[in-house]
């Protein structure tokens, strides 16, 4: 075996490691911090009315934004991987 061989056959598992992310794994990870956000107020602003309507709003709204978001978290999960 050559000094050269054995050169290459060592940088052969690092490049394997070092994998670049794509641009789209990118957006997809920056539009689902965004839309996280966006729920986290509206969940927020539902709970902020005040008395018993403010705690069924919340509750109501919360349920929705998991039964929206648990398919969409999905979705991109598999997108990703």
């Amino acid at each position: 075996m050559s000094l050269n061989s054995a050169v290459s056959e060592e940088e052969k598992p690092n490049k394997k490691t070092s994998r670049k992310v794509s641009a789209v794994a990118w957006m997809i990870l920056v539009g689902d911090v965004l839309h996280n956000i966006a729920d986290g107020l509206a969940i927020g602003a539902a709970f902020s009315e005040g008395g018993n309507s403010g705690i069924s709003g919340g509750i109501s709204t919360s349920v929705a934004v998991f039964c929206h978001e648990l398919p969409h978290e999905l979705g991109n999960y598999f997108k990703l991987i």
